[in-house]
């Protein structure tokens, strides 16, 4: 027999799921990555992930990256020299648009990429640590 108030207090931390956020990102920007996540860990109610590179992307990788986004609050889109040309970054910031969640485009160079999309919808943070890009992502989601 379970104590009394076990299994609404079991209900109540699976209905305060954390704010998932998804972290689109150049396989140059591995580090930055890592640095956010351990913000995020840092930080309650914030879940960051990504897709998963270390993994072969195959032909199946936009299914796989849409399966992952399904589940996102918000995207994070992490600016960094090679972003423009990334074909993977521009699809993901796509799906993004498209599902209608908060993006926020957080590095050097954030604000110029936005314009050249011509997106007004999406937020920026231009030179940002760890911690800025977590506390934009609270506001935003």
């Amino acid at each position: 027999m379970r104590p009394a108030g076990t299994q609404s207090e079991a209900s109540s931390r699976a209905e305060e799921r954390a704010t998932r956020i998804f972290i689109s990102y150049s396989r140059n920007d591995s580090d930055w990555v890592r640095e956010l996540r351990r913000e995020g860990d840092r930080s309650s109610g914030l879940e960051l992930y990504s897709f998963p590179y270390e993994e072969a992307m195959g032909d199946d990788w936009q299914q796989t990256c849409r399966h992952l986004m399904q589940a996102a609050d918000g995207l994070v889109c992490l600016v960094g020299a090679t972003t423009s040309q990334n074909e993977n970054i521009a699809w993901e910031l796509d799906e993004a648009t498209r599902r209608g969640i908060p993006i926020l485009l957080a590095g050097r160079g954030a604000r110029a990429f936005a314009d050249r999309r011509g997106d007004g919808r999406i937020h920026t943070l231009e030179d940002s640590s760890p911690d800025q890009v977590v506390a934009r992502l609270r506001e935003l989601v």
